[in-house]
């Protein structure tokens, strides 16, 4: 049981991620810059700078997790 759980937060995790990635890419990386090791600071700022790549990183987060949770609750039905 605690798998399926697992899977259906991740699922619900990634298209929750995903959505937000479409709307707002930049935004949504800068929001999670503060005080971090410098390297993560620039790889964040870095992403903020692509915003087309954060929306394709969105994309793809949105089709995994509807995939995961369709396949989960095939298993179920």
């Amino acid at each position: 049981m605690w798998a399926k759980r697992v899977k259906d937060l991740t699922a619900a995790w990634l298209v929750g991620n995903g959505v937000l990635l479409l709307i707002a890419p930049r935004q949504r990386v800068l929001l999670w810059v503060f005080e971090r090791p410098e390297w993560v600071r620039k790889a964040a700022i870095w992403w903020a700078d692509h915003p087309t790549l954060l929306r394709l990183r969105g994309v793809l987060a949105l089709g995994i997790g509807m995939w995961l949770a369709l396949k989960q609750y095939e298993e179920t039905s």
